[in-house]
């Protein structure tokens, strides 16, 4: 299935991090709030937490909000963040999370911004910094599985995968 290709992917680079970018993951309603869905759960034991040595960073949509969860696993903070916007007022207004990696103040810089209408977000959960050991590095894309069947329903970008390398010295 789909998590055993993403953990044999993940194994193949046990010196790299990882990002892991998916549809349905962390709750957005208010009653749920600050928790996993279902699938976010099963995802989180079969795929997150065994690899929370390298995998730092999980973002997903689906439900309608902004919600973060940082968890702690095996002394390795993930940091699980939620952000959809469609259901807002003229689809969404074209919000949009710019995500910022600084090995020097080793941090991920969080901010909301809409093109659409040339403003950020400012609130407690569109601005944020999240703590984050990195070296230097940059992103390579290493795989990627588009579709998937679920439940007789194509579910597209269940799961991307990005790794971070060090550069080389040149």
């Amino acid at each position: 299935n789909i998590l055993f290709w993403a953990s044999n992917v993940i194994d193949q680079y046990p010196s790299r991090r990882v990002i892991v970018a998916t549809h349905d993951y962390v709750h957005g309603y208010n009653y749920y709030s600050n928790s996993r869905s279902e699938i976010g759960d099963s995802m989180w034991e079969k795929l997150v937490k065994p690899h929370a040595d390298q995998i730092f960073l999980v973002l997903s949509g689906h439900y309608e909000n902004e919600v973060r969860i940082t968890s702690l696993e095996d002394g390795y903070f993930v940091h699980q963040l939620l952000s959809d916007y469609q259901d807002r007022h003229n689809g969404g207004n074209g919000w949009l999370r710019i995500i910022e990696f600084s090995s020097i103040n080793n941090e991920i810089s969080i901010r909301t911004y809409s093109p659409y209408l040339d403003k950020y977000e400012t609130d407690s959960n569109s601005q944020f910094i999240l703590d984050n050991k990195i070296t230097e590095s940059k992103f390579i894309l290493i795989s990627i599985l588009p579709w998937i069947i679920s439940s007789q329903v194509i579910i597209p970008i269940a799961i991307l995968i990005v790794i971070l390398v060090k550069r080389r010295k040149q």
